[in-house]
C-alpha cells in the first residue's frame, strides 16, 4: 500500500528528542523500517514529507552553530533520499509580548516583557499537503507520526 509520511519536526525535535544526542535520524529508515512497515507489512511508503522552519541561531541556545548543523542535517536527508524525502519549512516568528510574571498568586496586572518564538505555517503545511496528496490520490495511505492513520483508500 503506497503510504505518504508526514513528519512535525519541531514536535519531534523539541517534544521527543530535545535533551537527547539523536539529532541526526535517518528519517526515512526510522519511518520506512520501524514505523509505518512494522505496523503494517504491505505499506510502502513512497514519500516522506518533513515539515520544519530554520533555526533563528540568535534565540538559538548555540547560536550559528546550531543553525548551521539544522542546515546540514537537511541537506544530508535530501542526498540521501532525493526522490523520498520533501523538506517544507515554515518559518519562526520572534515577537515582543507582554506576559503574566511568574508568582503566586498569580497576579494579572503583574505583567513582565517576553521575547515569544513561535513556528509558523507547520500545521497548516501539513493540512495542505494531506489534502492535494488525498485529493490526487497520490497514495493509498497518509500517516503522521503521531500514529499510522489510513486516510484515503
Amino acid at each position: 500500500m503506497k503510504t505518504i509520511v508526514y513528519i512535525d519536526g519541531y514536535n519531534l525535535f523539541y517534544g521527543c528528542l530535545k535533551h537527547s544526542t539523536d539529532k541526526w535520524l535517518d528519517l526515512y529508515a526510522l519511518f520506512s523500517n520501524r514505523i509505518v512497515r512494522a505496523q503494517h507489512p504491505s505499506s510502502e511508503p513512497i514519500t516522506l514529507k518533513f515539515f520544519t522552519a530554520d533555526i533563528k541561531a540568535k534565540v538559538a541556545s548555540n547560536g550559528q552553530d546550531a543553525q548551521l548543523a539544522q542546515q546540514a542535517y537537511h541537506r544530508a536527508l535530501e542526498q540521501l533520499y532525493p526522490d523520498q524525502i520533501c523538506i517544507i519549512k515554515g518559518y519562526y516568528a520572534l515577537d515582543k509580548a507582554r506576559l503574566l510574571a511568574y508568582q503566586k498568586p498569580p497576579d494579572k496586572t503583574a505583567r513582565v516583557d517576553v521575547w515569544k518564538l513561535e513556528e509558523k505555517q507547520t500545521d497548516v503545511n501539513i493540512a495542505l499537503e494531506a489534502y492535494r496528496d488525498a485529493a490526487k490520490m497520490h497514495a493509498e495511505q497518509l500517516t503522521d507520526r503521531r500514529q499510522s492513520r489510513r486516510l484515503i483508500r
